[in-house]
């Protein structure tokens, strides 16, 4: 199983598409692009060694069946997974769900941008929040 330091989760295709893409032009390779938190959990789940878990996710809040909240609030409640950190990013800029998420743990939360480059800009500040 191949290890990756980033986990990317939107139900969104394009949105899926655009930050692949944009980590890709960060030069990214070890970023996953998923379509559902089940996919997160099926992900960790098969992650033997703790050391290789994830560094970061960031995910999206407005997913069907398990949402961005219920994500995190699961990831900070379980032991194993309390230091990987979790960045939210969504359309949203409602200020309770930004307090709501850092409040849960979230390491910070982050307003889809509209166009390309704003995608370009959150990659390269996520893997610059990587490497500190």
């Amino acid at each position: 199983m191949s290890t990756y330091k980033i986990l990317v989760v939107d139900d969104d295709l394009d949105d899926r598409d655009i930050m692949d893409e944009a980590f890709e032009m960060q030069g990214s390779t070890d970023h996953l692009i998923l379509s559902s938190a089940q996919e997160v959990f099926t992900y960790l789940q098969n992650v033997e060694k703790d050391g290789d878990l994830p560094r970061m996710i960031i995910t999206d809040l407005n997913m069907p069946g398990i949402t961005g909240f219920e994500l995190l609030q699961a990831l900070k409640g379980m032991q194993r997974y309390t230091s990987i950190d979790v960045f939210v990013y969504s359309t949203s800029s409602n200020r309770s769900h930004i307090d709501l998420c850092l409040a849960m743990g979230a390491r910070d939360y982050i307003t889809k941008p509209s166009a390309l480059d704003g995608y370009n800009q959150t990659a390269e500040r996520i893997k610059h929040e990587l490497h500190q």
